[in-house]
């Protein structure tokens, strides 16, 4: 299966509701494991990628740190005006700084994904 959410497939990180310097957006879909966006605390936190072209999309995989409670939403058009649930997930508490790894089944056609972390464990999460 194809990675849709890595800059080499022309997906970009459109936007997001917090900015590190030390770690930036892009670090979302760089494909490197050992980079990571963080939030800058307080909740709820977003970011929104625009896939390289409109797609089915059958599973969403995340690797996150800290998060509890995060939805996704998806919008297939040349702008992003109207959001489809695609899925809602509280996650576990594995321990400080623990790496959550989830694979969700989906089904929907996107070129558009919204993350909002609605909760965390900790004031921040990557």
């Amino acid at each position: 299966m194809t990675d849709l959410a890595h800059m080499e497939t022309g997906t970009e990180v459109h936007s997001t509701c917090s900015l590190d310097i030390d770690h930036p957006p892009d670090n979302i879909i760089d494909g490197d494991q050992s980079t990571f966006w963080t939030s800058t605390g307080l909740f709820p936190q977003e970011f929104v990628l625009r896939l390289g072209s409109s797609a089915t999309i059958n599973r969403i995989k995340s690797s996150t740190t800290n998060v509890r409670h995060f939805v996704v939403e998806s919008c297939d058009g040349p702008s992003p005006i109207t959001w489809v649930p695609v899925f809602d997930v509280e996650l576990s508490n594995p321990g400080d700084g623990q790496i959550q790894f989830e694979v969700n089944k989906v089904k929907c056609l996107a070129q558009w994904l919204k993350f909002k972390v609605l909760s965390g464990w900790s004031d921040f999460v990557t």
